[in-house]
């Protein structure tokens, strides 16, 4: 590799320009925790050189941090000009930022379900324009990952934004295929089903509506979602199992990661949809 230098960002970080770009460069949002941590580690290890927008530093070592948050167009716009800066083409670029609520449609703040579109689904379409001009083309171009969710195929009872805004990254997805295939992007959203990340503890429950008739049904649902994801896969053993889809020749749009997930997927084409909804007000003890 050629000559590096270090210049100060503007976000008091170090960015190291590439002499020579033979490193292959991946740009995380949300490498501070969960599956984008994991994510990040795995790159780090194979000699990538690692960016990670978030509002958080990611500790791991070896990762350039930029303070990002993905609500605010102006910082998406100064982390580009950082990395922009240093390198000549970004060969990953990784959308990992969510954000959970449960709440019951009557108590639920305008506030609050716009936020989760903005972080969840507005935000990647910010990232992926910004960066847009950086991302490798032709042979061998970039692969823009979404990390989505498994509930963007099977709704979440009080937590249907959530599930909503998933859903939207997936068609995102293929509706980026299309247009960029002649530069050679590729595109892949993936659908982890729960996962043991922090994440449950960082989601929203709205306390008002434990005030409301349907109360029984949201604290059943919320519990039975919180237990899903603690006793779900490892984020290591998550991470490893994205970055195999996503290394693949010619990866899928979609993918969903975990075996008794694909099953659920798989069942999903032959289940009556009113069947399906009934089944999943069971599972989380909506009806109870």
């Amino acid at each position: 590799m050629g000559n590096v230098v270090e210049k100060a960002s503007g976000a008091g970080q170090v960015v190291r320009k590439l002499g020579c770009g033979s490193r292959k460069v991946a740009v995380i949002v949300g490498a501070s925790s969960g599956i984008g941590e994991a994510i990040a580690k795995v790159f780090v290890a194979r000699g990538y050189l690692v960016y990670n927008l978030s509002r958080r530093a990611s500790v791991i070592c070896g990762v350039e941090n930029i303070e990002v948050d993905v609500a605010n167009a102006e910082s998406v716009r100064v982390a580009f000009s950082e990395i922009s800066g240093a390198v000549p083409w970004i060969d990953y670029l990784i959308y990992s930022a969510g954000f959970s609520m449960a709440s019951g449609l009557e108590t639920l703040d305008e506030a609050d379900y716009k936020y989760l579109f903005e972080v969840n689904y507005f935000g990647a379409i910010k990232v992926f324009k910004t960066f847009l001009p950086l991302l490798k083309t032709g042979s061998g171009g970039a692969r823009v990952v979404f990390i989505s969710s498994a509930g963007a195929l099977i709704p979440i009872p009080f937590d249907g934004y959530y599930s909503a805004s998933k859903a939207s990254i997936n068609m995102l997805a293929k509706a980026l295929h299309v247009e960029f295939k002649q530069r050679g992007l590729k595109f892949i959203s993936i659908m982890p089903g729960g996962v043991n990340t922090g994440f449950t503890k960082k989601r929203k429950v709205n306390k008002k509506t434990t005030q409301q008739p349907n109360a029984k049904g949201f604290e059943n649902a919320v519990k039975t979602l919180a237990d899903q994801e603690q006793n779900g896969m490892d984020t290591d053993l998550c991470a490893k199992k994205i970055i195999k889809v996503i290394g693949k020749r010619n990866p899928p749009l979609t993918s969903v990661i975990g075996l008794s997930n694909k099953l659920q997927a798989f069942a999903l084409n032959f289940i009556p949809k009113k069947l399906q909804l009934k089944i999943i007000a069971n599972k989380f003890g909506v009806d109870k």
